[in-house]
């Protein structure tokens, strides 16, 4: 009963978001609309001859309309500004999917996370938005990364390809009102955080626990010469609590947060700082860094 329930809303919500799509032909809008549920209902591997057996359509027509462009982003973007609470971030992430053919598009050796090594495969970039209230995320659009070959014939390095990926779904995300974008480590460089501060996105990652960070000076001025700017080195390991103040404790962390610069992003970043108990709360001292972000 609950599953046939959830269906339904499903199905509404699909129609809603489709009528709201433009581009779209009668028969092309009805073949949406069954597709759609079909790939949620049908509990086989989804096929043009599988779903054939399963619908009003032969394999030939599925294949017709599967050939024509459809606006999966912009589908997306409906779905999310519908489903989505209020507080929005959007994550990029490129993803590892295995792949044995060699004649298949962008096969190449790309890093796995989850094996945390690098493995011949594909990859695909997915970009989302995360809903934070009910901590549900929401694909806005995937697209596969080409071979380093393909990159290389056509002058653009691999994090320059990534970029453009985001840069080209700007608006959208603009339209949701995301202005924060959350990425892991790898992201962490000047190239990648000053094109998405030109989109007015504010970067969230990690950065390296020997990142080069320095304190910003707010003392007294001389009147005569060149202000300065810096106050010292940040040591990742002793950090000053004089400058970063902690904003939050739980029972296994203390929280703190200032804003310093980043030499390596050239610009100045607000990081958090995690320091993780060792022990029983309230026994043991804080320990070192554990996670460093901005």
């Amino acid at each position: 009963m609950n599953n046939s329930h959830s269906l339904a809303q499903a199905q509404s919500l699909i129609e809603t978001i489709l009528s709201e799509m433009s581009g779209l032909s009668k028969p092309h809008l009805k073949f949406m609309r069954w597709i759609f549920i079909a790939w949620l209902g049908l509990p086989v591997r989804h096929s043009m001859l599988n779903l054939a057996r399963f619908g009003p359509y032969c394999e030939k027509t599925i294949r017709l309309h599967m050939a024509r462009t459809f606006c999966f982003a912009e589908f997306g973007r409906l779905l999310i500004a519908k489903g989505c609470g209020s507080q929005r971030v959007c994550a990029f992430d490129p993803t590892f999917v295995a792949k044995a053919g060699r004649h298949t598009y962008g096969v190449d050796c790309w890093w796995c996370g989850t094996l945390q090594r690098s493995l011949r495969g594909l990859e695909v970039g997915v970009l989302g938005v995360i809903d934070v209230a009910s901590r549900a995320a929401f694909a806005l659009q995937a697209v596969q990364t080409p071979a380093r070959e393909v990159l290389q014939e056509q002058g653009v390095s691999l994090m320059q390809h990534y970029i453009r990926v985001i840069d080209k779904q700007c608006g959208r995300l603009k339209q949701l009102g995301i202005g924060y974008l959350a990425v892991d480590a790898y992201f962490a460089k000047q190239e990648f955080v000053s094109a998405m501060r030109e989109q007015q996105l504010h970067v969230v990652s990690r950065l390296r626990a020997d990142a080069n960070l320095r304190y910003l000076y707010r003392g007294k001025r001389n009147q005569r010469g060149r202000p300065k700017l810096y106050d010292g080195k940040v040591d990742c390991q002793h950090i000053d609590k004089r400058r970063l103040r902690r904003f939050a404790q739980d029972d296994r962390c203390g929280y703190y947060t200032g804003v310093v610069n980043a030499v390596a992003l050239g610009c100045n970043v607000r990081i958090v700082y995690i320091e993780e108990r060792q022990g029983a709360a309230g026994k043991d001292p804080l320990a070192k860094i554990r996670v460093t972000a901005f």
